[in-house]
């Protein structure tokens, strides 16, 4: 699933678009490629539906 989530790094919120390789939900962290993202910085997310045609 494509996404792109704004999120707070470095003292800044940047958008970072591209795939996600892994979801841990015990962790509370989102990869995206190989960033990963805790969830507690994530203000944003929009993404493709993959069940849409």
């Amino acid at each position: 699933m494509m996404l792109s989530v704004i999120h707070y790094h470095g003292g800044e919120y940047i958008k970072t678009t591209g795939l996600v390789s892994k979801i841990d939900t015990v962790a509370r962290i989102l990869t995206i490629v190989k960033l990963p993202i805790a969830f507690d910085d994530i203000y944003d997310v929009d993404g493709e539906d993959a069940n849409e045609e």
